[in-house]
């Protein structure tokens, strides 16, 4: 069924033909196919409904600063056509350092055929993760530079807060992910094929 079926253009090259048809790893993510009772023409209208346009790898990284103060009220940020799609996260104060890549094509029962991937947008991904060890290090230094012996009273608590903040983006991240697809799927009246 993939073989045959135009939608599945962004897949092809990654996966095999003995493939699981709901999903496929690549290096980076899982490849979902999915069908949305949207033709193509509705799906492409509410892409447009829900999607702020701009260059989605800005949204997701600390260089959302150039897509200034954003009030809008669309959840998805991004840019599409007729047949693909690059969504992220529309929001300014928790960026979701992810990207939702797709295609679509209308099938012959009045619906649309779903291949999408949720990569990660690499520097703010990689912000999130380097930035809070630069922290520990640096305020270790400084710490241990500025009062002679460092009391392990301070140290202990100081540490233990900064460890905190090392893996906090990863779960926070996590969720943001999850949120992130779920609304685009109940957005778009996605449902497994």
């Amino acid at each position: 069924m993939k073989e045959n079926n135009p939608s599945y253009n962004i897949a092809q090259a990654s996966c095999s033909a003995n493939a699981s048809p709901v999903a496929c790893a690549t290096p980076l993510a899982v490849i979902k196919f999915m069908k949305s009772s949207l033709t193509a023409t509705e799906f492409y209208s509410r892409l447009r409904d829900i999607t702020l346009i701009g260059d989605p790898e800005l949204k997701g990284s600390p260089l959302i600063i150039f897509t200034g103060l954003n009030l809008s009220s669309k959840p998805f940020f991004g840019e599409f056509t007729e047949s693909e799609f690059r969504l992220a996260k529309n929001s300014t104060i928790l960026p979701t350092p992810y990207l939702i890549k797709g295609s679509y094509t209308e099938t012959g029962e009045a619906g649309t055929n779903i291949a999408y991937e949720i990569k990660p947008i690499w520097f703010g991904y990689l912000w999130i993760r380097i930035l809070p060890v630069l922290a520990l290090i640096l305020i270790n230094l400084l710490l241990i530079n500025t009062m002679a012996p460092a009391p392990l009273d301070l140290l202990i608590p100081i540490n233990g807060f900064l460890l905190l903040m090392l893996f906090a983006p990863l779960w926070i991240t996590h969720t943001l992910k999850k949120g992130m697809e779920k609304d685009f799927i109940d957005s778009l009246m996605i449902v497994k094929e």
